[in-house]
């Protein structure tokens, strides 16, 4: 008759094995259900799966995405501890503006790169609006300039891109125009550099 193999186990919540349970190589997993969802966390010290949440790491764990993304995207960092799903180059966002108050489109830690490259895509019942930004900062101010837009409204513009900088984060944020609708999504594509070397 064969031999039923248990590997060290806990059924507890809250009580994963630490490593200094565990010999080298000793394989460890904690199996309990709270709410009718089994939940596996093989250790304190390595992946841990909980309901809504999938963390690997112990002191600065990264937050995995919990579903697929679609076919041709990567995963990358999105400088918060999250990994997330994005096309391959660049990083998408969207926001939808309701009134003529400034919206914040993007936000990046500002220790990721010091320069940003934006593709925007602006659509309301005015039209559509495209154009590219380039945006550099300091510690405390950012700056953009943008450029090659084009427009299928009859409005010289749908409304303009501004940049700040608040605490450790840069932000990007969309104004739309006197006389635009004032109800727009505008969608924006970011490709960071990376700065490698300290100022």
């Amino acid at each position: 008759m064969a031999s039923v193999i248990k590997i060290k186990r806990s059924s507890t919540q809250g009580k994963a094995p630490t490593t200094s349970e565990l010999a080298t190589g000793e394989i460890a997993i904690k199996i309990f259900s709270s709410d009718g969802s089994s939940i596996i966390e093989p250790t304190s010290n390595s992946v841990s799966r909980t309901s809504g949440t999938v963390l690997v790491g112990n002191t600065n764990p990264y937050l995995l995405p919990l579903e697929d993304g679609n076919a041709g995207q990567i995963l990358t960092v999105a400088g918060n501890g999250d990994i997330v799903f994005a096309d391959q180059g660049g990083i998408e966002q969207f926001a939808n503006t309701q009134g003529s108050t400034a919206k914040v489109i993007d936000t990046f830690n500002k220790t990721s790169f010091r320069s940003a490259q934006y593709f925007t895509q602006v659509v309301s019942i005015d039209g559509i609006q495209m154009s590219q930004l380039q945006l550099v900062h300091t510690d405390n101010t950012a700056f953009v300039v943008e450029f090659g837009k084009v427009t299928t409204a009859a409005i010289p513009t749908m409304g303009e891109f501004d940049v700040d900088v608040v605490g450790d984060n840069v932000r990007l944020k969309f104004i739309p125009a006197n006389g635009a609708y004032q109800e727009q999504q505008v969608s924006v594509k970011r490709y960071g550099i990376v700065e490698d070397q300290p100022l």
